[in-house]
């Protein structure tokens, strides 16, 4: 609610812009990952977390996306 000039204004609008393009990228899971997990979740939906470190190192996927 305040007024800028146009400098400023384009200066603000390229950080925000930059800053929207800051997200990680979508990890591709290859399907020997996809089967090792579905097998890991079929026995049990929620694992513990030794669990979800033991298919972390066995997939090479980061904690993260085998939790999620």
């Amino acid at each position: 609610g305040r007024l800028v000039c146009k400098e400023d204004y384009e200066t603000a609008k390229q950080n925000d812009d930059s800053e929207a393009g800051a997200k990680r990228p979508r990890t591709t899971i290859t399907a020997k990952q996809l089967e090792t997990l579905k097998n890991a979740y079929k026995n049990s939906p929620k694992p513990a977390r030794h669990v979800r470190e033991q298919l972390s190192s066995e997939t090479g996927l980061d904690m993260r996306v085998v939790q999620v």
